[in-house]
């Protein structure tokens, strides 16, 4: 984080509600920023039923896939090329609590009118989509 003069200062962990410590120690601002950049110029659009937004979803999930043990597979849709990134994590008898769910979400695609060719998309979506993957270690 920068402390308004460009300055870099390391982020520390916050006290939680019952004692347990924030993993804010755990995000890796350089991984989200190398995450955006890579779906924001590699794929010069991400519009949903472009192949180079099929791409983007495939690129997406091979990197949910290099994060195991999570369980990654693609969503192909009836209408559109770009398949969904769908990501699981296992369930450690002992990790879980009453068959409880934890969804986190963003959306891959992106769009630009009235040219879809050129839609890279940094903050539509490709923010959010790199601040969930670099949650899913945790």
């Amino acid at each position: 984080a920068a402390d308004g003069r460009g300055a870099r200062r390391r982020v520390r962990a916050l006290p939680g509600r019952d004692g347990s410590h924030v993993a804010l120690d755990l995000v890796d601002e350089k991984r989200i920023e190398a995450t955006i950049a890579a779906m924001s110029t590699d794929f010069a659009t991400r519009y949903y039923d472009s192949s180079l937004g099929k791409a983007a979803a495939e690129w997406l999930a091979q990197q949910y896939d290099a994060l195991a043990p999570l369980e990654v597979e693609l969503y192909a849709h009836t209408g559109w090329l770009q398949p969904s990134v769908v990501a699981r994590w296992p369930c450690a008898a002992a990790a879980c609590v009453d068959d409880a769910v934890v969804i986190a979400g963003g959306h891959i695609d992106s769009i630009a009118s009235p040219d879809r060719n050129n839609a890279p998309g940094a903050d539509d979506d490709a923010a959010g989509s790199a601040v969930v993957l670099e949650a899913a270690p945790a």
